[in-house]
């Protein structure tokens, strides 16, 4: 079963978790809180996955041309892996 993930919510999804990771990048400097920035730390990894993601759906509602036969659907399984490479990764 293929979940349909709205643009729209993706870009809501993008806004909360940016401010939450500025958020708790100004919390951790003005308390002093090691843990609220390497949270943030963490959240930026977060912010930058969902990036790739809208990126990604973008790109998949390109027409297909002479080139790219099947379009750029392919690019949303791409960015899967690229997003499962950066949880291995960190």
């Amino acid at each position: 079963m293929r979940i349909k993930i709205k643009e729209k919510d993706l870009k809501i999804t993008i806004y909360v978790t940016s401010i939450f990771l500025f958020v708790e990048i100004f919390g951790g400097y003005f308390f002093g809180s090691v843990s609220l920035i390497s949270d943030a730390i963490h959240m930026v990894r977060d912010v930058f996955s969902l990036y790739i993601s809208w990126f990604a759906i973008n790109l998949a509602k390109k027409l297909p041309t002479n080139k790219m036969t099947f379009g750029y659907h392919r690019a949303e399984v791409f960015a899967a892996f690229i997003n499962g490479l950066i949880l291995i990764g960190a």
